[in-house]
């Protein structure tokens, strides 16, 4: 099964309980919105690429993000496609096509747009879902290295700040348990896409994400700093696949991801441009 599968469906299992269990402020036409432009743009401009990428863009935007208004949800959608189709290298995009769109609105548009990172509370059982479901996402596409290699890089960092304080260790715990940093942790900074392949390269990429996090957090006051510090080291990873002759990760093409799904998007495809030549 294509690891992509299995991260759709995990990610949207988290979307339902946080918008009917947690109450996210999201209403249902930022969520087609962002949908429609996604599907519609990739569909035209990217033929080739599956839809499946597509989606998961999409849902980890609609986790992450919020906005005032459905049009900076379709924005997002315009620039998670624009960061695949013309953000990249000849092997591949440079980005996270996510962590890409939600940068740019927070960075152009931070009136309008911010990640909340206290919405999925402390309950236990939603945190140890969350790990439950990236520990198998990220186990099925080779990437549970860089997960727990962050959230070790990090964790860490955190618990020398703690303990330079003198702070109690609940401290810690509680910043460890934020579902924003867990959803990052497993579902973006691991995109296997935007890693190095190599092992050691993996480890260093993710200390370095964790270090520029750390810094914008506390030197900086920066509470968006993860989503900054993946996109200033993204850039970096075919640099590094290059140097260690390391040939970048790549899915499944479009017709061997599963015969329905790959059918139907070709048949939508053909449907979508006869009726622009219209």
């Amino acid at each position: 099964m294509d690891p992509r599968v299995p991260q759709i469906f995990s990610l949207a299992l988290l979307l339902l309980l946080g918008t009917q269990w947690k109450s996210f402020p999201l209403d249902w036409r930022s969520a087609v919105a962002l949908v429609l432009v996604v599907t519609f743009l990739q569909m035209l401009l990217l033929p080739r690429r599956s839809l499946l990428s597509g989606f998961i863009s999409v849902l980890s935007v609609l986790l992450l993000l919020r906005c005032r208004a459905w049009p900076w949800y379709a924005l997002a959608g315009g620039l998670v496609v624009f960061s695949k189709r013309w953000v990249g290298t000849a092997s591949g995009h440079l980005f996270n096509p996510a962590n890409f769109a939600i940068v740019c609105l927070l960075l152009l548009f931070p009136s309008y747009c911010w990640v909340s990172f206290g919405q999925w509370g402390f309950e236990h059982w939603l945190l140890g879902l969350m790990v439950a479901l990236g520990g198998a996402v990220t186990s099925k596409a080779r990437t549970l290295s860089v997960s727990l290699g962050f959230l070790g890089s990090y964790g860490l960092l955190l618990f020398l700040r703690v303990h330079y304080l003198e702070q109690a260790g609940g401290v810690w715990v509680q910043q460890m348990q934020s579902g924003s940093l867990l959803v990052f942790s497993f579902f973006m900074i691991s995109d296997p896409r935007t890693v190095p392949v190599r092992l050691w390269a993996r480890g260093l990429f993710v200390a370095v994400v964790a270090l520029l996090a750390f810094i914008f957090r506390f030197n900086y006051d920066e509470p968006n700093g993860l989503f900054y510090a993946l996109f200033l080291m993204a850039p970096l990873t075919p640099f590094i696949d290059n140097l260690t002759k390391s040939k970048r990760y790549d899915w499944q093409p479009v017709n061997t991801t599963t015969t329905y799904f790959g059918g139907f998007q070709n048949f939508s495809r053909q449907w979508l441009l006869r009726v622009l030549r219209r």
